[in-house]
């Protein structure tokens, strides 16, 4: 995850070597005969089983239940797969890629990677953000968002599945970068033996795929080894949306709510506070209380902005332009905005991942926009591409560009 050049680079080398899958044996190994990776071999899964030495030790570690955390991380493992488990459902992708949330941030919206700055439950960095949609500035961060996070991520990884076709190898992208197991893959010769490339990785790139079985063992063998649940739950809620800036304590003191259930409602309002966006912008309130607000909206929003001086000071007017709108539109009330179809003759040297960095989009979408099944496209044929009416001479140009020019772009973007 941590350059938007990593995907034309992992891009080059993939399509070099035919994007073969690599065969991970879990039969024949030197494991075969362990207890833990027999009952992982037994479940029913799409992933194929990674066992090593540790991923006994985490299994061993999580079986322990020190102050009683495996109890939590099962709680939120469970909420995890039955509430955004769906997300990947929905895209053919297996539900329990859902505890990734959990593994790589204890499913803390609030979580920030202290190495890359990637922020969230999944978490991702910023230039993952932007090519998947999600706002993030001073004000507004929606990786801090689990819903519209969720979604980024599903995409993220269904896009991953389609180049490396390993689930091993996605995984490890997933959580260490593609940059990383790009390099980890020609330290261990360009094998596409996944066992291989996992020691060729560094040791704190190697724990998400590692404790990532060793807690889906604990999540179907917890009753077994008799640890408890601890049931974890977001209240539930809706979203509402607001044409005027708000604070989150100002409209949580309005409606008699605790302020930190709003504050848990709406971690991607970084300051608490709603900016104020043309048009509208949304946030969410717990389910019981959206028709109070409803009723009361029209007192909070005139009311809220004259409350205090020093909140309404400091809350961003978000201009035209400036934002953008989870499909990756920017929110202007110029029409001339809207998205726009415009067309790209792919020309030699060409690929999906380059061509997705260039205009601003994923491979997942180009693939929808033009009905293509698989990665490979041939030069000569036409593709569309829906961009911002705004920007579209600045996109036509990339039909004339050259193959340096164009990577050029794409390493700026």
């Amino acid at each position: 995850m941590q350059k938007s050049i990593s995907f034309f680079l992992f891009l080059l080398l993939f399509f070099a070597a035919g994007a073969l899958k690599s065969q991970s044996d879990t039969s024949n190994n030197i494991y075969s005969k362990d207890a833990y990776y027999i009952k992982l071999a037994k479940l029913d899964s799409e992933i194929p089983v990674f066992f090593n030495n540790t991923v006994r030790a985490e299994i061993l570690d999580l079986l322990r239940n020190q102050g009683h955390k495996t109890s939590e991380l099962l709680g939120k493992a469970s909420y995890a797969i039955k509430n955004l488990g769906p997300y990947f459902d929905s895209m053919g992708l297996p539900p329990q890629l859902a505890l990734l949330s959990v593994v790589t941030s204890r499913f803390n919206t609030n979580y920030i990677d202290p190495s890359t700055g990637a922020s969230g439950i999944w978490p991702l960095t910023y230039s993952t953000a932007k090519r998947y949609r999600l706002i993030t500035n001073s004000y507004v961060d929606q990786r801090r968002n689990m819903w519209l996070s969720s979604r980024a991520a599903a995409n993220y990884i269904y896009d991953l599945e389609q180049i490396y076709q390993d689930w091993h190898f996605v995984i490890s992208a997933f959580s260490a970068g593609p940059i990383n197991l790009n390099m980890a893959i020609r330290k261990a010769g360009n094998t596409l033996d996944y066992s291989l490339v996992h020691e060729a990785l560094e040791p704190n790139q190697r724990q998400c795929l590692e404790k990532f079985f060793a807690l889906w063992y604990i999540y179907n063998y917890h009753n077994e080894h008799k640890l408890n649940v601890t049931t974890f739950s977001i209240p539930q809620s809706d979203t509402v949306c607001t044409a005027v800036a708000l604070s989150l304590d100002y409209v949580a003191d309005k409606l008699e709510i605790k302020k930190s259930i709003i504050s848990t409602l709406n971690p991607d309002f970084i300051e608490g506070i709603v900016p104020e966006i043309p048009n509208c912008t949304c946030f969410r309130l717990p389910s019981n209380q959206i028709q109070t607000y409803r009723e009361m909206r029209d007192s909070i929003e005139v009311k809220a902005l004259s409350q205090d001086s020093t909140v309404h000071d400091s809350i961003p007017i978000i201009t035209p332009g400036t934002i953008k709108t989870p499909t990756g539109v920017p929110i202007n009330s110029d029409v001339s905005s809207e998205p726009k179809i415009i067309y790209y003759t792919i020309k030699s040297g060409d690929n999906l991942g380059l061509l997705s960095k260039l205009f601003d989009c994923t491979i997942s979408e180009i693939k929808k926009w033009n009905h293509l099944r698989g990665n490979v496209i041939y030069a000569g044929t036409r593709i569309k591409f829906y961009v911002p009416g705004d920007k579209i001479a600045e996109y036509k140009r990339i039909n004339s560009m050259s193959a340096s020019q164009k990577q050029a772009l794409a390493r700026r973007k």
